[in-house]
């Protein structure tokens, strides 16, 4: 019942974003913040969804290194080549960003 409610509202969500930009694409990041002994399997679920699901589950995948072990980055390194993510540290996220979408401020 959860499950089809979500769905249910996931729907009703996707309408109403038609109803209001019938031209427009919203664009998606999963942005992937990596530390720990397990960082490879956090960069390797979001790449494996995103190689399932394509831009269902987002467009771009942004690998961020949150001090990771050399051995670690280098890995990371590895699998964010493979499924074409981007990796950068934490001072690059808000370049990489605006790299994919200009972000465009409203002056006062």
């Amino acid at each position: 019942i959860c499950l089809s409610m979500l769905g249910l509202a996931e729907l009703i969500h996707g309408i109403n974003l038609h109803i209001i930009a019938p031209h427009s694409k919203a664009v998606t990041f999963s942005v992937v913040f990596l530390s720990g002994s397990d960082a490879e399997q956090q960069l390797s679920f979001p790449a494996e969804q995103q190689k399932w699901f394509g831009g269902a589950y987002s467009d771009y995948i942004i690998a961020v290194n949150n001090g990771l072990s050399e051995k670690s980055d280098k890995a990371c390194r590895y699998i964010a080549e493979k499924y074409g993510a981007d990796y950068c540290t934490l001072y690059e996220l808000k370049a990489r960003i605006e790299d994919k979408v200009p972000l465009k401020l409203k002056e006062k």
